[in-house]
C-alpha cells in the first residue's frame, strides 16, 4: 500500500468515525432535548393545573364572601327600614300630643290640660325608649336630625309648660312678664322650626330607603 493509498484509507475512516460520533451525539442531544422538554412541560402542566386548581378555591371563597356580605346588608336593609318606620310611627304621635297641648287655651280645662301634658310625657317617653337602643341602624346625619327634631318638639313643650305656670303668678311684674315675652317668642320660633325639620328628615328617611327625592326646590313647594 503506498503512502497515498494509506493517506486516503485513513482519512476515510476518520470521516466516517466522525460522522458517526456527530450522529451519536445528535441522537444523544436529542434525547436530552426531549426529555428534558418532556420533564418541563409535565411541570409547567402541574403547575398551571395547581394554579387554576387555587383560582378556582379562590373564586369559590370570594363567591361565598360577596354571598355572606349581601345576606348581611340585606338584613342590616330589613332591619334599618323597620327601625326607620317604627321610628316615624312613634315620632308622630308624639308631635301630635305636643301640638295638642300647645294649642290649648290657657283658660281651658284644668285637667284636660294635665291629661294632654301626661299623654306627650308617655309618647316622648315611647319615642326616646325605642330612638337610644336603635340609632346605631341610622346614618350619622339621620340620627342626628331625628334627635334635633324631638329635641325641638320636647324644648317647645317645656317653655310652652314655663309659660302656663307663670301665667297663674297673676299680677305679674316687670321682670315675670319680661320672662312671659321671652318664652313666648321662644315657643313661636321653636313651632315654626318644627315643619321644616320634619320635612327634612322625611327626605333623609326616604335616601336611606332607596327612594327618589325631590330637590330642594320641589320640596320647598
Amino acid at each position: 500500500m503506498t503512502f497515498t493509498e494509506w493517506l486516503v484509507s485513513t482519512f476515510g475512516t476518520a470521516v466516517v468515525l466522525s460522522a458517526l460520533v456527530a450522529a451519536f451525539w445528535k441522537v444523544i442531544l436529542n434525547h436530552i432535548t426531549a426529555s428534558v422538554k418532556h420533564k418541563y412541560d409535565k411541570e409547567l402542566e402541574t403547575h398551571i393545573n395547581d394554579l387554576r386548581h387555587k383560582s378556582e378555591l379562590a373564586l369559590k371563597d370570594v363567591e361565598l364572601r360577596a354571598s355572606e356580605y349581601n345576606i348581611k346588608l340585606k338584613t342590616v336593609f330589613e332591619e334599618q327600614a323597620k327601625v326607620i318606620v317604627t321610628l316615624y310611627g312613634k315620632l308622630l304621635p308624639m308631635l301630635d300630643a305636643a301640638e295638642n297641648y300647645t294649642l290649648l287655651m290657657q283658660d281651658s280645662d284644668p285637667q284636660k290640660r294635665l291629661d294632654q301634658i301626661k299623654t306627650f310625657s308617655e309618647k316622648c317617653n315611647d319615642y326616646y325608649d325605642y330612638f337610644r337602643p336603635n340609632r346605631i341602624y341610622l346614618p350619622q346625619t339621620t340620627s342626628k336630625q331625628a334627635n334635633e327634631l324631638a329635641g325641638t318638639i320636647v324644648k317647645l313643650v317645656n317653655k310652652y309648660h314655663k309659660a302656663e305656670k307663670l301665667l297663674k303668678l297673676q299680677p305679674l311684674n316687670e321682670a315675670g312678664q319680661e320672662s312671659i315675652n321671652r318664652l313666648d317668642e321662644q315657643v313661636d320660633a321653636m313651632q315654626a322650626r318644627i315643619e321644616p325639620l320634619l320635612q327634612t328628615l322625611e327626605i333623609e328617611f326616604q335616601k336611606v330607603l332607596g327612594f327618589a327625592t325631590p330637590d330642594k326646590g320641589e320640596a320647598a313647594k
